[in-house]
């Protein structure tokens, strides 16, 4: 069955939903659902507002809107990680099965990943604010503040009361204003997007909020960025990803935000001390212009489906016709959220109290790669000495955090069915129980860490799939030992002043019902 982009991303009664526009958070494109001829002519006269008819300004806005939350995923490395780990979803269907129609018969394979992965924008912390709030409101406030320039407290809440149509548009900036005051338009902006610097925004929000309103600076960003990130490394430096850059340079690589990351990196470089204007200022039309978002248009009477590509797009042909690459993902992205329900995480996170997480210095993370080969596994001596490496990991709470979510593990010539494998993956858990801790979640068919433990303690149960790689049937013994090296993990999270709960990453890519067994029987609820 062969599906038409076209046909995905704008199926019949498209108009009569009501949405202007809509940012796709797996790829980061956005999709109009207004004409392409109008909204290129819109963007064009908004240079000088008075030409711009006041239904014409709520287009002008949109775009902002949608714009900024692709600055988001490309400036924030909380923005940035969501949109990866679901860009891996998005990537994994494309490889096996290709053409959208397949895609489409198959998509119950991958929506449990892609409803697991959404999950945590909808992870409430203190004052029951989600990260989703935090990034909403943060978007609804940047486009005021562009439309509106020099607006008072009072005229930007009159601005939020009139035009907030959700409660996640407004509900961060509402707990800013009481922090703040009259201060909140300027350092609200600042705020929202520091927290985004971390793995828990709605942890350390709050937190934020309540330095700014007793240091900040009434006319210096550089220095608010400093009180910013100084507050982080003192008190959150387990959960600090830093910018998307420094994923990026980590070798977190993502092919439809790539070029928007190293573009806005690029700008911030030749803004010479500036960065903390770049990140955190209000938006200028000079940054706006900076990223040329891919964006999707309905289609013209021709039938097809116009694009504005950034500079870094591709051709592939599907169809026996010339198609954007970034489409067609976009598609992708689209057909695997097709239907998904509520999902609400429900169980709050702790917030790590203030004396057992004081004084930590920022430590940049670092990836680390243990690569064995057959010959390293046939040695006692050699995986001791691997098991001694990933021991010295946690040699300090420094250490340790800085290495949290960093290590792979690489084996040359064998896969995790191999006996040898296995038993070297028994030495590294017996070792270090809390291993999961240290592992990156890579792409896979199961949780790709978990698949670690599986190997080391349930060998009977992996099943090799088409491709090639090891997957495991889920049952009581393979679940059993998922509770045991999430708990472990968990707990030693929890001995550093971390959040146990950040372990529920390594239960990204297991079916819905599975992760929820787990989840429950590692915390509880």
């Amino acid at each position: 069955m062969s599906i038409p982009a076209r046909h995905v991303l704008y199926p019949d009664g498209w108009s009569d939903h009501g949405l202007i526009a809509q940012t796709d958070w797996a790829t980061g494109c956005i999709r109009w659902f207004e004409r392409q001829e109008e909204i290129l002519a819109i963007q064009q006269r908004a240079s000088d507002p008075s030409t711009v008819s006041e239904s014409d300004w709520e287009l002008v806005e949109a775009n902002v809107h949608e714009v900024t939350h692709v600055l988001q995923m490309a400036s924030t490395g909380f923005a940035f990680t969501v949109s990866q780990n679901l860009f891996t979803v998005v990537e994994s269907a494309v490889e096996q099965y290709g053409d959208l129609g397949s895609v489409f018969e198959h998509r119950d394979e991958f929506t449990p990943r892609m409803a697991s992965g959404l999950t945590v924008l909808d992870r409430p912390g203190d004052r029951g604010l989600t990260p989703r709030a935090i990034l909403e409101s943060l978007a609804f406030i940047q486009q005021k503040l562009h439309a509106y320039r020099g607006l008072t407290l009072a005229e930007l809440m009159s601005l939020v009361d009139d035009g907030a149509a959700e409660h996640s548009y407004r509900s961060a900036f509402d707990v800013a204003v009481e922090y703040l005051g009259d201060s909140a338009p300027r350092l609200f902006v600042q705020a929202a997007n520091l927290a985004l610097y971390t793995a828990e925004p709605e942890t350390v929000f709050i937190p934020l909020l309540a330095e700014f309103a007793a240091k900040a600076s009434r006319t210096s960003l550089q220095s608010n960025h400093r009180i910013g990130t100084d507050l982080l490394g003192r008190r959150y430096a387990g959960l600090v990803l830093g910018t998307a850059e420094s994923l990026t340079m980590a070798g977190h690589r993502h092919p439809t935000l790539d070029h928007h990351v190293m573009t806005l990196s690029s700008h911030a470089r030749r803004q010479v001390g500036a960065y903390a204007e770049v990140y955190s200022a209000p938006l200028s039309e000079e940054l706006l212009g900076v990223i040329q978002p891919t964006m999707a248009f309905p289609p013209t009477e021709t039938g097809q489906t116009p694009m504005i590509s950034s500079p870094a797009d591709q051709r592939i042909e599907q169809d026996g016709r010339s198609m954007s690459l970034f489409r067609y993902y976009l598609a992708v992205s689209v057909i695997l959220q097709q239907n998904l329900p509520d999902l609400a995480f429900t169980e709050p996170v702790p917030t790590p109290e203030a004396q057992a997480v004081a004084a930590r210095p920022i430590v940049e993370p670092r990836v680390s790669l243990l690569r064995l080969t057959g010959n390293d596994l046939r040695s006692e001596t050699e995986v001791a000495a691997w098991c001694a490496v990933l021991e010295r990991l946690s040699a300090s709470p420094e250490s340790a955090r800085s290495n949290r979510g960093m290590v792979f593990v690489e084996f040359v010539d064998a896969d995790l069915a191999d006996a040898g494998v296995q038993a070297c993956l028994r030495a590294f858990f017996a070792r270090v129980p809390h291993l999961l801790y240290f592992l990156a979640q890579d792409d896979g068919y199961l949780g790709e860490s978990l698949s670690y433990a599986w190997a080391a303690y349930a060998a009977e149960d992996q099943v090799r799939m088409p491709d090639g790689r090891i997957g495991v049937r889920l049952n009581e013994r393979t679940v059993e030992v998922a509770v045991r090296v999430v708990r472990a993990a968990a707990d030693f999270a929890e001995q550093l002043g971390e959040a146990g709960t950040t372990m529920l990453v390594h239960l990204e890519g297991l079916p819905v019902d599975g992760a929820a067994q787990i989840r429950r029987r590692v915390f509880g609820g």
